[in-house]
């Protein structure tokens, strides 16, 4: 069997292990990831019943569908193949494996299920673990004992029990109708006050005529009638809290005493769940719970089935407990049925021993009945290799701390090494399964509308008129942006001056020769003398002159910066003319968007359509990913025009360093320094605005390419012609108002099941959009 790595130190004792923090610790860091993720399952869960919905509205559309005469014989076959693969049934198979990992995910505590057959002790293991007693956890001889099922919670704040009740409705749901369906009766009665008139259900002449086991079944199912009046005060739903000195009834059958007299109470049938808060002695890991799970074994008609499904939702591990005495010191036939159970429950983990652990409560058992029972696991469980399948603890369920140091320690220290790749597990095996029920759903829907615009005469006609406008919106497109183009590129080409752009250069030009001038905004006056002060107190003038410099060089580049508004305008400029362009064709599209927002609107559109668009979105979103920048597109250019504003320059003649500022430490070196800097910065400013202007057709160039690769990747890529028709069936009565209405008049249950179709690919759409999120 693989081991699993554990977080317990070799040299620790069992007692040790089971109070390393490192085992707190990580039990807690698996907690908290499970609510990390349990924002976004609960988003899935909602985005596949919305899909379910979806194809129930389709369900509806296509029976109409069907009733008309007209229907094609082709559509109607077309529609029968949809039907037989059941995607509705993918559907909610793929929301029930998400309720299950939701519910995984929103625990707050890691849930140790304790099962098996009646009369093993795992009542008394419960016991031992929890603190608790007969009245809260209650045991018994020779008969089953507890009835209800119990949740227990280790806490250091409260001691208290709180039930959680049925309603008539719930009580005859899920205890009266399982009898019922097992007995052959017909369905319970539809009120308590039809139930309390019950009372000649099941005679003894009746019962005598059942098979043995229906007949165990009849009888409670006629005892339920009888105790009515001791529980019937309890069918009111809700929660109550209970002293836990009280709790017995609650949960427990009656002992057999009870059951020897004429009238027994019977209050455990009004419980649906109990939540008992206790402190557990020996455990000092938060956010533990155990789950006392009713004998697989019990005659109690769908309680195995109930338990399974309570494993699968609420269980993180169960201990499976077996007694090794006499007529039990083996692996039965019934001990496999649960394994089975088990085996369904595990579900998604890969690993039957990481789910389920087999318990011997072997205290004051014979040593040769514990060897058999081992032999027999060995044999008959795991293949004649210890823990193959199933690791195998064994424990005296009444001994407090055998139960704690060799079963619970080692079992919380699996936890902490396995659970999270456990949630792991469960995780992608719901996203494979979700993924492949998406596809086929897709898939089915696709063929379903392939076969509409093939075998409806009315929707082909529809069809044949859409490709023409998609077709003549397309060529029509391709003309108005070859037009723009064309206007772009002679702009690009043109020798005259862009009167803005020598406007926005100048500005940023005259702004930067008298930063030095204006002392950089503290004036003239108060420069000098701040620089004098510094002289001073560094007895020298070239740290001063250095920082000036590199000052004036910065804010010279921050001047120009400003050019970036100029480009802004011009970018602005041509998306506004295509937005124009394209609003023209697509009629109210974009509900009255212009500019940047009808650009962002046609992509959000491309991408969000029932058929989605993405060579066109793409197309889109590029364009509006366009950005002219001084930085990037010009300063590289100039950058070469500042190298005057260093203290230090290379000596065209000689080629070495020399410092190209030096003035005495005086009010008058002070003043010098300023118009050296001032005359530097005033040359520098110069030639940047002078290389500025010499590549004044920059941002033209870069506007004509830019729409050009717009032109050609949303005109003439290899996808275009297919997107255009799918952006016009998905938008068809938005880019063409009424303009198809008397087509769809003629068959409006066709046009209604396409409607529906596309209905439900934009929720699938929507799946997509959320998981590449």
């Amino acid at each position: 069997m693989e081991n699993a790595e554990s977080v317990a130190a070799p040299s620790e004792s069992p007692r040790e292990r089971g109070h390393n923090p490192l085992i707190r610790e990580a039990i807690a860091h698996v907690i908290a990831r499970r609510r990390e993720q349990l924002p976004r399952m609960e988003a899935k869960l909602e985005a596949w019943r919305i899909l379910d919905r979806r194809l129930e509205d389709l369900e509806i559309a296509l029976d109409d569908m069907l009733l008309h005469p007209s229907t094609p014989v082709e559509l109607r076959g077309a529609v029968n193949d949809f039907r037989h693969r059941e995607l509705r049934h993918r559907v909610a198979e793929c929301v029930s494996k998400l309720a299950v990992v939701r519910g995984r995910m929103s625990r707050s505590t890691v849930n140790i299920g304790v099962s098996g057959q009646a009369r093993v002790g795992k009542s008394t293991l419960l016991q031992s673990i929890a603190g608790l007693g007969e009245e809260q956890i209650p045991t018994g001889e020779g008969i089953p004992v507890t009835a209800v099922r119990s949740r227990i919670f280790h806490s250091t704040t409260h001691a208290r029990a709180t039930v959680t009740l049925h309603t008539y409705a719930s009580f005859r749901r899920d205890v009266l109708a399982p009898y019922h369906r097992e007995l052959g009766l017909s369905e319970p009665a539809d009120s308590l006050d039809a139930f309390r008139r019950a009372t000649g259900i099941l005679p003894d002449e009746t019962l005598a005529k059942l098979a043995p086991s229906q007949r165990t079944l009849a009888k409670r199912l006629r005892d339920m009638v009888r105790a009515l009046p001791s529980y019937e005060g309890l069918l009111v739903g809700g929660e109550r809290e209970i002293p836990l000195a009280e709790l017995r009834s609650y949960v427990a059958y009656p002992s057999k005493e009870q059951e020897d007299e004429n009238v027994v109470a019977r209050p455990y049938l009004a419980v649906r769940d109990v939540r008992i808060e206790c402190a557990f002695p020996r455990v000092d890991v938060d956010g533990l719970a155990l789950i006392d799970l009713p004998g697989l074994g019990e005659l109690a008609a769908g309680a195995e089935e109930h338990h399974v499904h309570g494993l699968r939702h609420e269980v993180d591990v169960v201990l499976l407990v077996k007694r090794p005495v006499e007529g039990m010191a083996y692996w039965s036939e019934a001990d496999g049925k649960a394994v089975d159970l088990l085996d369904r429950a595990r579900g998604a983990i890969r690993r039957r021993w990481d789910f389920v652990f087999l318990v011997s409560n072997q205290g004051g058992a014979k040593a040769s009945l514990v060897d058999a029972m081992l032999g027999s696991i060995r044999r008959d469980v795991n293949e004649g290799q210890d823990g193959l399948h199933y690791q195998v603890l064994g424990c005296d369920a009444k001994d407090p701390r055998s139960v704690y140091e060799d079963l619970l320690a080692p079992v919380l220290e699996h936890l902490a090494n396995r659970l999270a790749a456990m949630d792991a597990e469960v995780l992608v095996d719901a996203i494979e399964q979700t993924r492949t029920a998406r596809d086929q759903v897709r898939l089915g829907i696709d063929d379903l509308m392939a076969a509409v615009r093939e075998h409806a005469p009315e929707m082909q006609a529809a069809s044949e008129e859409l490709w023409s406008r998609v077709s003549r919106i397309q060529k029509d497109l391709a003309v108005d942006l070859g037009d723009l183009v064309s206007d772009l590129l002679r702009d690009a080409r043109v020798s005259t001056e862009d009167t803005r752009f020598v406007a926005a250069v100048t500005q940023a030009y005259g702004r930067a020769k008298t930063c030095v001038d204006e002392g950089f905004g503290m004036g003239k006056d108060a420069w000098i003398e701040e620089v004098l002060r510094t002289m001073r107190r560094d007895k020298n003038s070239t740290p001063v002159a250095a920082r000036e410099l590199n000052r004036a060089r910065v804010y010279i580049s921050e001047q120009f910066c400003e050019i970036d508004r100029y480009f802004d305008d011009r970018v602005n400029e041509l998306w506004n003319r295509i937005a124009q362009i394209t609003g023209k064709h697509f009629g109210g599209l974009f509900a009255g968007a212009s500019g940047v927002s009808a650009l962002k609107l046609m992509a959000k559109l491309l991408d969000e359509a029932s058929e989605p668009c993405p060579v066109l979105s793409t197309a889109v979103q590029n364009l509006l990913r366009l950005e002219i920048r001084y930085r990037s597109h010009l300063h590289p250019r100039v950058r070469r025009c500042l190298d005057t504003l260093n203290l230090e320059v290379k000596d065209p003649e000689t080629g070495e360093l020399r410092t190209q500022v030096t003035v005495e430490t005086s009010q008058q070196g002070a003043e010098m320094l300023q118009k050296r800097i001032s005359q530097l910065v005033q040359q520098a400013a110069w030639q940047s605005r002078k290389a500025l202007l010499e590549d004044a057709n920059t941002a033209a160039l870069v506007l004509h390419a830019a729409a050009e690769q717009f032109e050609d990747s949303f005109i003439r890529s290899g996808d275009s012609e297919r997107e255009f028709l799918r952006l016009g069936r998905s938008y068809r009565d938005e880019i063409w108002p009424g303009v198809f209405s008397g087509l769809d008049a003629k068959n409006a249950r066709i046009a209604k099941v396409r409607k529906e179709c596309k209905s439900v690919l934009g929720a699938l759409f929507a799946m997509e959009s959320d998981e590449a999120a």
